[in-house]
């Protein structure tokens, strides 16, 4: 600290300073007098005179000048030690993350003297105190969070932190990955920087913005991103993020991987995550060997990077991504655009009707339940076929956008995309005009030239509204590559037994199901007309009082949940949806039922069905706060 620093600080002149702390003050005022001195106490301002050859001097002292955080703490202990090694004593300083606190501490080192400093900078700021300690002849390493910017000082080499953690989730598989920090220390910053560094070199793809969390304000918010795994910048920050899975029923590793840069010196933390420890003592010995060694000048001036294990001390917080791990979920069904007409009540033979809304968005059995079905978590294929026009582009990228693989997408040059007129009351009742456009040739062919799709697929969903020789060759493939298979019977008016042999899970509506077992009189006869035709189960949906399921094993009712309708359209679909994605996580069927209710509630809730299909998180957030988990 110079006598011009005080004097800016002041507001004075360096010759008002010099009058003040050399006594010849009288005739300054008495409040410039006191905030001058003020100053030059609060900064331990030693004149150059009586500061000058302290740079001769050995006192045997060691300045180590930090934040004060516990991962300083344990460094700390390391600095100490060596330092007694050598016959040294330690001053330590705390900047609490300040800069004028930082600044007040490298006055008090350079006035006790120190030989050497330790310094862990608060910011770029920082830098404009380097004078201080180099006019008076201080050796200083900083202790620098990467190893390009440690210029000749020590590193703690956070961007290699960030880059190992990062590394140690991609070679799992992981391509949706949080990086949580603590955003104003530089250690996070270049933490962020080895994250970004390790996933562009891997030619992952990510949204910096959404990857990069702060650790102090993480909330449910971050589950609904779509990560697999995340990584944290210290322990405390990990067991924060468990805690919260915790809350929201969400498992580790199954659900999500998470790993933690820990102080191998710390008790481990609570939260089933993988650490890479971080051997904070040892290097903090390193640095303090190589500052003395600076000092006393038996080595070389450039420091020699810190080399440290970054294998994780266990791997049980981390697997492969979920959607990894379990058989995919494939959709041979139709897509089309709903075209959403607001009336006051359906239209009649003879009689006009008008709307007081129309809205456009992607839509079709074959779409929704495979977006309903991703958006549950799930690993989905679609085999579809649109027109070579604007809306197949729209639900081509809606498939991308929900993270569907769309190469099943097939292109008609003919026909254009179907489209569904879907007039809907106040009440939320529906009905619906399909165009079925290019969904009616869809064909055997297009699915055996998907077929590999079926080679990995738990269930197969077929939403019908394409040509029934499809729907059957496609249960035939599901059953010859050991697929289940969810049929639900839209728009047709029979179905043949030798269909039903191949469907696992029949799905008609209590409508649906009048048509193709006339002879049934009650729920009950027709759901085991179906079963003594082939299919496996039958779950007959009733709208607003649940549905009814009947195997061999069981014949129960379920109820629906008390959500008010807005729209019905899509009920179905949500429900199927779900019932397959917790089919395929091996739930017993009268476990899934209840969850796919649910789904469809939420679905009857909103307006339009794909802004309807309801997120995972959300479905489970609402049967766990109802004790249905």
């Amino acid at each position: 600290m110079r006598i011009g620093d005080i004097a800016q600080l002041a507001g004075v002149s360096i010759s008002t300073v010099s009058k003040i702390i050399n006594g010849k003050d009288q005739t300054i005022n008495p409040k410039t007098r006191e905030r001058v001195l003020s100053i030059v106490r609060e900064y331990n301002y030693v004149p150059y005179a009586s500061t000058k050859n302290v740079s001769d001097q050995k006192n045997f002292l060691i300045g180590f000048l930090s934040s004060g955080s516990p991962q300083m703490q344990a460094v700390l202990a390391g600095v100490v030690d060596e330092a007694q090694r050598h016959n040294y004593g330690v001053v330590v300083c705390g900047s609490d993350e300040n800069y004028r606190q930082e600044t007040k501490c490298v006055t008090i080192l350079c006035r006790n003297k120190v030989n050497g400093v330790l310094w862990e900078k608060v910011s770029q700021e920082s830098d404009l105190s380097e004078r201080f300690f180099e006019e008076q002849g201080i050796p200083f390493s900083v202790l620098g969070h990467s190893i390009a910017e440690s210029n000749g000082h020590s590193s703690m080499d956070c961007l290699q932190w960030g880059y190992e953690a990062a590394k140690k989730l991609t070679n799992y598989g992981h391509l949706r990955i949080g990086c949580i920090v603590r955003p104003k220390k530089l250690s996070s910053q270049a933490f962020f920087e080895g994250f970004r560094r390790c996933l562009f070199e891997r030619q992952v793809i990510f949204d910096e913005q959404k990857c990069l969390i702060d650790a102090d304000t993480l909330t449910q918010d971050i589950f609904l991103r779509g990560f697999s795994g995340f990584i944290c910048v210290d322990a405390d920050a990990g067991e924060n993020l468990c805690s919260l899975a915790r809350q929201f029923t969400l498992k580790i590793p199954r659900d999500l991987s998470v790993v933690a840069i820990s102080d191998d010196g710390k008790k481990r933390p609570s939260g089933n995550m993988s650490l890479i420890s971080q051997p904070m003592r040892a290097f903090g010995g390193f640095i303090c060997e190589s500052l003395i060694t600076r000092v006393e000048k038996t080595g070389p001036p450039a420091a020699v990077p810190f080399s440290w294990n970054t294998d994780l001390d266990g791997e049980e917080g981390i697997d492969v991504p979920y959607d990894s791990r379990k058989k995919s979920i494939l959709v041979v069904g139709s897509v089309h655009m709903d075209i959403l007409i607001d009336v006051g009540e359906l239209p009649q033979i003879g009689k006009t009707v008008t709307t007081s809304a129309i809205t456009t968005i992607p839509g079709g059995k074959g779409l929704n339940q495979a977006i309903g079905a991703a958006r549950l978590g799930a690993k989905v294929s679609l085999i579809a076929r649109v027109g070579r026009d604007a809306e197949s582009t729209n639900i081509h990228q809606n498939l991308i956008d929900n993270h569907i693989d769309p190469q099943g997408l097939e292109v008609d040059e003919y026909e254009s995309t179907g489209k569904a007129f879907i007039y809907i009351q106040p009440d939320g009742d529906s009905s619906i005009v399909n165009y079925d456009g290019a969904n009616n040739s869809l064909c055997p062919g297009d699915v055996l030239k998907n077929e590999t799709f079926f080679k990995d697929a738990g269930y197969c969903l077929l939403p019908m509204e394409i040509p029934l020789e499809t729907v059957e060759f496609a249960a035939e493939t599901a059953r010859r590559h050991g697929a289940k298979t969810i049929l639900k019977p839209a728009a047709i008016k029979e179905i043949k037994p030798s269909l039903l042999k191949n469907v696992d899970i029949f799905i008609p509506n209590e409508k649906e199901a009048g048509t193709l077992c006339p002879q049934g009189k009650t729920i009950e006869e027709r759901a085991l007309c179906f079963l003594e035709k082939g299919a496996g189960n039958v779950i007959i949906t009733l709208g607003s009082q649940g549905c009814y399921l009947k195997n061999h094993r069981h014949e129960k009712y379920f109820p629906s949940y008390p959500f008010q309708a807005l729209d019905t359209t899509g009920a179905a679909d949500a429900f199927i949806c779900a019932l397959a994605v917790y089919l395929n996580e091996n739930l017993d069927i009268v476990e899934a039922i209840p969850r796919a209710n649910c789904a469809a509630g939420f679905c009857v809730s909103r307006r339009g069905v794909l802004p309807a299909m309801v997120d995972r998180t959300t479905l489970e957030l609402y049967l766990s706060s109802r004790g249905l988990l």
